[in-house]
Formats: C-alpha cells, sequence, structure tokens
C-alpha cells in the first residue's frame, strides 16, 4: 500500500525545515508516493526509500550514503551527480539505476 506524503511538500519542492520530517517518516515507513518531487541536493543519508516511487523524481546532487533503495521506482529519475556510496538496490534494479544517474546503456 502507498502511503501519500506529497502534503508535506510544498509544490513538490522539499523546503528547508521539511526534509527533517520528511526523513523521520521515510525512517518509519518506506513506502513513500515521491513521484516527480524535487529532492536536489537533498541530504538522504541511510534513508528509508525501500518501495518509494521516485518515478521523474529529481535527485541530483542528493547525498544518499546508504540509503535503502530496495524496489525503489527509479524510473524517469535523476540521480546526476549524487552520491550513492553504500546504497542498496536489488540487482533487478541496475539498469533502472544505471538510467537515473545518465549512463548510456547499449545493447
Amino acid at each position: 500500500m502507498k502511503i501519500e506524503i506529497k502534503h508535506k511538500i510544498t509544490s513538490k519542492v522539499i523546503i528547508e525545515g521539511e526534509a527533517e520530517s520528511l526523513m523521520a517518516f521515510l525512517e518509519d515507513n518506506g513506502d513513500a508516493d515521491l513521484r516527480g518531487t524535487d529532492l536536489r541536493d537533498a541530504d538522504l543519508i541511510g534513508a528509508n526509500l525501500r518501495r518509494t516511487d521516485l518515478t521523474d523524481a529529481n535527485l541530483t546532487g542528493a547525498d544518499l550514503r546508504g540509503a535503502n533503495l530496495t524496489d525503489a521506482d527509479l524510473r524517469g529519475a535523476n540521480l546526476t551527480d549524487a552520491y550513492l556510496t553504500g546504497a542498496t538496490i536489488k540487482i533487478t534494479q541496475t539498469q533502472s539505476l544505471l538510467q537515473a544517474i545518465r549512463v548510456i546503456i547499449k545493447k
């Protein structure tokens, strides 16, 4: 079951003070709907983003070190210059992650 938390986000942009409540929410729940959310340069170290819908989210420069991205939907997400050291994904998410960091995949 997806949990809608866009009401905590002003115009789908994390503003100062909201990032902390977002992290607290994710720590307890994961499985959030963050489609299209602007998370540029967000501090998401160790965040529980398991099963979170990050479709078309902007995570440019976000700090995702140690984050749990297991089963997160990364289709169309932008992870350019994001910090991903120690982040957890499933092998089945590899292609989506590579596309999110703008790696060109040739067949």
